[in-house]
């Protein structure tokens, strides 16, 4: 009885504590909200650095929520003003300095939660600049780049890369196959993950879905038990979690088939990191070798990317 009596006193109070933090969550949201869509009207920055200055933003995942608007919007401001600078170094010296001056201060106020991903839209910025100018950067932006990639790699970043890519590939239908496949365009897409450790809790981050895609890929195989070769070519292959290759035409010759064939063959399957098993359907164009050709086919494929960080 008496615990029921306590009960009855203290849980007011409690809801009472309850309803004002949600609603002290839910007007700090209305504040950085606010402040997006003038800065975004605006065309300016100052709304949200004001709002940072105002120290309104009390809660921590709002701050947060804040910090990582800040520096999305900053870098999204800036986007569009590289083009003037060609052929004027000191002013783009200038604005750069200017940009990175403003980023470090977002950086030193941020949550631990939050600095890699102040970090990554640094990285970004300066990425931008040195593919648009190059040789006109001096020697200290360059190296603020590698530094802010280095960061953002040992917090757990993949930068997006380019080259070419082999491929070891096994299969199993009515017989087993055996080949390799060579990309002449291979682009691994950036893969946006970031570990933390702050104040003895870790966690981690994570954003971003297509890991590499492939495009005018060949291959040969081999059939293992009737000794059929395989030549094929892709236009376009895609690997996430998924991974797809909707675009592959091959040609048939040799071994037990009656004529040689060309053939039409997609495959859905799945993937992680550079192995990939996929189902694929062979669609053959003649009526004559359709009865002795493959028809389902199960892919273990293994895939080297060399490449270079963009």
């Amino acid at each position: 009885m008496k615990y029921l009596f306590l009960l009855i006193i203290v849980f007011p109070f409690y809801l009472h504590s309850q309803t004002n933090e949600f609603s002290s969550f839910s007007t700090q949201s209305d504040l950085i909200e606010k402040a997006k869509k003038e800065s975004d009207q605006k065309g300016k920055f100052d709304p949200i650095e004001e709002l940072i200055k105002s120290n309104q933003i009390t809660i921590k995942e709002q701050y947060q929520s804040l910090i990582i608007t800040a520096t999305e919007r900053f870098s999204y401001l800036y986007d569009n003003r590289y083009a003037s600078f060609w052929g004027d170094t000191l002013l783009l010296r200038k604005f750069a300095d200017s940009v990175l001056k403003k980023m470090d201060t977002i950086y030193n106020i941020s949550p631990c939660e939050s600095k890699a991903r102040v970090k990554y839209a640094q990285y970004n910025f300066l990425k931008t600049l040195l593919n648009e100018y190059g040789d006109l950067l001096n020697k200290d932006l360059t190296r603020l780049y590698n530094e802010s990639l280095t960061y953002i790699e040992d917090k757990g970043f993949i930068p997006e890369k380019d080259g070419i890519a082999i491929a070891i590939i096994g299969s199993a239908g009515k017989s087993n196959w055996i080949g390799t496949e060579f990309s002449f365009v291979s682009h691994k897409f950036e893969i946006i993950k970031f570990k933390y450790s702050c104040e003895g809790k870790e966690g981690k981050y994570k954003d971003g879905g297509l890991y590499f895609g492939s495009a005018f890929t060949i291959g040969y195989s081999r059939n293992l038990n009737t000794s059929v070769n395989d030549f094929s070519f892709s236009l376009i292959d895609m690997y996430t979690i998924i991974a797809i290759t909707p675009t592959k035409f091959g040609y048939q010759f040799g071994g037990d088939l009656p004529k040689a064939s060309f053939y039409y063959r997609p495959g859905i399957g799945l993937c992680y990191k550079n192995i990939s098993l996929m189902y694929s359907y062979n669609f053959e164009f003649s009526k004559i070798t359709r009865s002795v050709a493959e028809k389902s086919i199960l892919t273990l494929k293994l895939y080297f990317n060399i490449s270079t960080t963009k």
